[in-house]
């Protein structure tokens, strides 16, 4: 068994792989910085649900600036799930590939097969008939 998984292993397009291999490190790396960076900040505030105003020039500046802050942490959620994305379709075109390898190499293995039966049926009758 550990001749099919070596062979398995040659067939990787390992080359393709080790080109690939630094994108997708770095795409993880800032991912994950960015995930790090976003879960230091302190927990988003939750407004208390009364509020006294003295007039509503004040509401109007809180709701704005509730606004600006809600936008800020879209915008770092949206650039976070970009990130993700491009970190998702590296590791899927890899596999992808590894895939294809494994496949071709699941077909390989029943040709081989195949052809061991067939010379293996035509030695026996070979080594029957001259005895």
């Amino acid at each position: 068994m550990a001749i099919g998984w070596l062979t398995l292993l040659k067939a990787v397009p390992w080359i393709e792989v080790a080109r690939k291999a630094p994108e997708v490190a770095e795409s993880a790396k800032r991912l994950w910085n960015t995930i790090a960076k976003n879960s230091s900040k302190s927990e988003i505030e939750v407004p208390a649900e009364t509020h006294l105003f003295t007039s509503e020039e004040q509401e109007i500046d809180w709701l704005e600036q509730r606004l600006t802050a809600n936008e800020a942490a879209y915008a770092d959620l949206h650039k976070q799930m970009l990130a993700s994305a491009e970190l998702i379709k590296a590791l899927a075109e890899q596999n992808a590939q590894l895939i294809n390898a494994i496949e071709l190499q699941r077909k390989r293995i029943i040709r081989l097969t195949v052809f061991t039966i067939i010379i293996g049926i035509i030695s026996a009758y070979l080594i029957m008939n001259k005895f």
